[in-house]
């Protein structure tokens, strides 16, 4: 299955004529993100733009979460530096 990666909202490419696009405030953008992949057999394999720095309280990406979520998008996770001693259960 061919596999892309989305962020939840566009980065500010207007002047290239690129629309600006919120899949996180607009829900008919989202049902018709999930009709197109479906009807054409693609995944997100990579919900972008998430950041988790040390100390964060992660509860303030519920909202995206549950977005990346309804699009199918599993969890994915990068440490840029190791964080030994800063990581939480949350």
């Amino acid at each position: 299955m061919p596999v892309i990666s989305t962020g939840l909202i566009s980065a500010p490419l207007e002047s290239l004529g690129y629309r600006s696009f919120s899949l996180k405030d607009d829900v008919r953008l989202r049902q018709n993100l999930r009709t197109a992949m479906d009807d054409r057999g693609v995944s997100i394999s990579l919900g972008e733009g998430m950041v988790i720095v040390p100390h964060a309280d992660v509860s303030d990406l519920r909202a995206d979460l549950d977005v990346m979520a309804e699009l199918k998008v599993g969890p994915h996770a990068q440490a840029e530096r190791p964080a030994t001693g800063q990581s939480r259960p949350q």
